[in-house]
């Protein structure tokens, strides 16, 4: 396999950068062939093999936690960009779906971010509707990856789940009690010298619960029921 250089990239001539107010974003005419944007592109991509694991932990410096792919390569051979799940094992979320994991290109990606082209190129995305669109429409399309593999691993929890659960009950049909307790439940199967009792129909409603007793009006003060009466015998 190639080496990579040993170190990295000269620091560029600021005058030789393009103006990234002028640079060109519009692409030609969509590749039919090219499936990476569409949603379910990213769950597609195969998790990365041991020693691929190990290169991507190596250029990143730190160890790598739950599911991680190459998405993209560099022409050594080597991952320059690696798909990571929304999830980690434990249930924390992950917002960041792609990592730059190429060295040499976080380099030149840092240098042009010291230069200032995040705060230009904003400026292009609120000064030019057709890019900010296209952008929105960029944007789209990565939020539907994301929820594309969050809503596998949730399949995928699911079906583990089920699987222990099934795991379980096999290793409780070795026990010859629990075989004959199931016998008798849900084959009506009994031993010699017992019987079987069947009920057919429909089970009673349950009892309605009784009224409570009607709570009895406050009693009124003497005056009143002294008033009351005298008002009466006005009448």
């Amino acid at each position: 396999m190639p080496r990579t250089p040993a170190r990295s990239p000269s620091r560029p001539d600021p005058s030789a950068l393009p103006d990234p107010a002028r640079l060109d974003w519009r692409r030609g005419p969509p590749d039919a062939a090219d499936p990476r944007g569409e949603p379910g592109w990213a769950a597609s991509l195969p998790e990365a093999a041991a020693a691929d694991r190990r290169l991507i932990q190596a250029q990143l410096g730190r160890d790598v936690r739950g599911s991680v792919a190459v998405a993209a390569r560099c022409r050594y051979g080597l991952p320059a960009v690696v798909r990571t799940a929304p999830r980690l094992p434990d249930g924390t979320p992950f917002p960041t779906l792609y990592w730059l994991a190429c060295p040499a290109a976080r380099v030149a990606v840092g240098r042009l971010e010291a230069a200032g082209w995040n705060a230009l190129l904003s400026g292009r995305l609120a000064a030019e509707p057709e890019l900010a669109t296209a952008h929105a429409q960029a944007h789209a399309g990565y939020l539907a990856q994301r929820d594309r593999i969050e809503r596998l691993q949730a399949k995928q929890r699911a079906l583990q789940a089920e699987n222990e659960r099934l795991e379980r009950e096999r290793a409780r049909l070795r026990d010859p009690a629990y075989v004959q307790q199931l016998a008798k439940r849900d084959f009506h199967l009994v031993e010699p010298g017992e019987e079987a009792w069947v009920m057919r129909g429909t089970p009673p409603a349950a009892a309605a619960p009784a009224a409570a007793p009607a709570t009895p009006a406050p009693k009124q003060p003497w005056y009143k029921r002294a008033w009351q009466r005298f008002a009466g015998w006005l009448r």
